[in-house]
């Protein structure tokens, strides 16, 4: 229980709020501190979230911004019933936002909904881009069909808010056209709605033609970030393109931390000397291991040790009650060493063995028992 929650009380919930839309309308936002109170909010209930909806629908520009980004957070400790009639709000709230923006396009057909919306311009993009920020919060997929419409919006900061909020709330049914949106994004004019497009993608790991060329071509991009994420993002599929630009990157004396990162994921031998002779003049004291960790990733022996830990986990994995009646299969080698989890042709769990994970102080042990703790909530009747 967070302190807030703890003196929760009494405090009228319309108090809860004011102080929480107080804390957002600051320059430098206390998210922390934003977060408790949305906490402390969901624990009221769906009362909590009726309460904010009000401010969502009433209240002045800066109040209808906190609340949404409050229905977006309230719900992670609460009971699903907080979730569920948040997604409700805010789905009702993007749904009438749309109609009043085409409605001002083309007043000669107003709607009565229209009219729910008293922002426009600048204040109605920002809006906008709550609301779509909070269904990202929400992680639901339902958001999808509504937020895919939303790629070729006119305002920067809602394609922004987009591109977070795509990753967040795709699931297997949505994910060719999630990923779709994301690859347009790629070469969006905006240099932050392309860098998180490129970090969604990479975060995702769609291996298609289609993602690998979106990403190879910000390999060019001017801003740095959107060119690393789309580094990293290679990397991770195992590009040539990728370890292309890195053997030449990583004897530059202007190397960013993300490159290293990248070469750590890609994982390839070659690139061992040169983080050896970078490690001499590395100072970022934010990413001190960073460059280590990279460099035993892609020691001429980590392959090796990779493989005799791959066996053990696997083996842990085959002889565990969990998979008693499961396939266990194991694709691909290090790094790209992918698990995949099988109920006769029904995939239960897939993941990659070696995301973030160094081949020197590998733990087959405890990996293998974090891993059947997560297919044992899998499988469990719901």
């Amino acid at each position: 229980m967070t302190s807030i929650e703890g003196q929760l009380g009494d405090v009228a919930l319309e108090d809860l709020i004011q102080e929480a839309v107080a804390t957002y309308s600051k320059d430098e936002v206390d998210w922390e501190g934003f977060t408790e109170l949305a906490d402390a909010i969901g624990h009221a209930g769906v009362e909590g979230v009726e309460t904010t909806a009000v401010s969502l629908s009433t209240g002045d520009p800066h109040q209808r911004f906190a609340a949404a980004e409050l229905l977006g957070r309230m719900s992670v400790n609460a009971a699903p019933s907080v979730a569920e009639r948040c997604y409700g709000v805010l789905a009702e709230a993007l749904k009438l936002e749309l109609e009043a923006a085409s409605a001002l396009q083309t007043p000669e057909v107003p709607t009565p909904e229209a009219t729910l919306s008293a922002n426009t311009g600048d204040a109605g993009a920002q809006l906008l881009a709550s609301i779509v920020s909070a269904l990202g919060h929400l992680e639901d997929p339902r958001a999808v069909p509504s937020l895919l419409g939303l790629v070729r919006h006119e305002s920067e900061i809602v394609r922004f808010s987009l591109a977070l909020a795509l990753p967040a709330v795709c699931d297997e049914d949505y994910e060719a056209a999630v990923t779709d949106a994301l690859v347009s994004l790629t070469s969006d004019d905006d240099e932050g709605v392309r860098d998180w497009a490129c970090f969604g993608l990479s975060q995702m790991q769609i291996d298609t033609p289609g993602v690998r060329d979106a990403l190879a071509v910000r390999l060019a991009d001017s801003h740095d970030d959107a060119r690393c994420e789309a580094l990293i993002g290679l990397a991770r599929l195992g590009d040539q393109r990728a370890f292309d630009m890195l053997i030449e990157r990583l004897a530059c004396d202007d190397v960013w931390t993300l490159e290293i990162e990248a070469a750590g994921e890609l994982a390839d031998t070659r690139f061992h000397p040169l983080l050896g002779a970078l490690r001499e003049w590395w100072t970022d004291d934010s990413d001190e291991d960073v460059v280590e960790f990279a460099m035993r990733r892609c020691d001429p022996k980590a392959a090796v040790a990779a493989a005799g830990h791959e066996q053990a986990f696997l083996n842990l994995l085959r002889t565990s009650e969990a998979t008693n009646g499961l396939v266990v299969e194991e694709n691909g080698v290090y790094p790209l060493t992918r698990v995949v989890i099988k109920e006769g042709n029904e995939v239960i769990d897939e993941f990659r063995l070696w995301d973030d994970e160094d081949p020197v102080t590998f733990d087959a042990a405890r990996s293998a028992a974090s891993q059947l703790m997560t297919l044992q909530q899998l499988i469990e009747p719901s």
